[in-house]
């Protein structure tokens, strides 16, 4: 289980070195990059590489789909760290919408009512997605909604039974998911990136005498991190859990925590450790 350390010496602390990491660690911090849209899964995967990270596949044969598989349907799976949802059930369909192997996958809302109006939603969704891609075959036009307010970076015109790729990367992470539309599609394939996780930090980055030490705490996006404090380094209290978010910078998530409970004291020291 990770843990980090640090240490607080009330009498030590120098507010304007202080402030200089601070802004040090803001100025560190990766800037949001646009989304990239691609057409090509070689380009696609080469660029996912290039970027760090590593590329992993979801062909929905694995035994967490079984719930899924067509006539049945299920209202999400959980498949490799991602979150897979329709808007109204999701359903894996060997004879219709497998690109290889025996299964892809297709939302059942508007499922062979021929309107190529985007009323087809599959939902995709991870702490620290970074890039999500795959081949779709249907009708209408594909677009990738980022669930943020912004709009899809690139469409793809559909045609059945030809499959076609399409994918999206963002370096700084794609962290309300990516909502795959169209007026009637099924897709298998996919392609996906995740930003890897990173050990728990902390950091005491201010104090005041009326209100305490503040830290700051980093760690993996979407996960919870106890802080706990010691006088002496043998007896250890938890004090806050804290949720890493998974917002504008999902490859670097960190929060600031106030220790009220640390102002009269001449040493205290921190740990903090992810849960499982």
């Amino acid at each position: 289980m990770p843990v980090c350390y640090t240490q607080f010496k009330a009498v030590k602390i120098i507010l304007g070195l202080m402030a200089a990491v601070t802004v040090a660690l803001a100025a560190s911090l990766p800037l949001r990059a646009d989304t990239t849209f691609y057409t090509n899964e070689t380009d696609f995967r080469a660029a996912i590489t290039s970027l760090g990270f590593e590329w992993f596949s979801e062909g929905f044969e694995g035994p967490e789909w079984i719930v899924s598989r067509y006539p049945g349907t299920a209202a999400n799976v959980y498949s490799q760290g991602v979150f897979w949802a329709g808007d109204d059930k999701l359903a894996t369909l060997s004879e219709s919408w497998a690109r290889t192997g025996n299964y892809g996958v297709f939302n059942t809302l508007g499922y062979g009512d021929g309107d190529p109006a985007p009323d087809d939603v599959i939902d995709v969704g991870a702490p620290g997605l970074v890039a999500i891609g795959g081949w779709f075959a249907g009708i209408g036009t594909l677009g990738f909604d980022l669930n943020d307010g912004h709009s899809s970076p690139g469409t793809l015109v559909l045609t059945r039974p030809a499959y076609q790729f399409a994918g999206v990367i963002d370096p700084t992470g794609l962290p309300y998911g990516v909502a795959l539309y169209a007026g009637q599609f099924g897709a298998d394939d996919f392609t996906l990136a995740l930003a890897p996780r990173r050990k728990p930090r902390l950091q005491v980055t201010d104090f005041s005498s009326a209100r305490g030490p503040t830290i700051r705490i980093e760690g993996s996006p979407g996960r919870a991190n106890v802080i706990e404090t010691s006088g002496d380094l043998k007896v250890w209290t938890p004090i806050r859990t804290n949720m890493m978010p998974n917002t504008v910078c999902p490859v670097c998530p960190s929060v600031l925590f106030l220790d009220v409970s640390g102002i009269n004291d001449a040493h205290r020291f921190y740990r903090c450790f992810e849960l499982p």
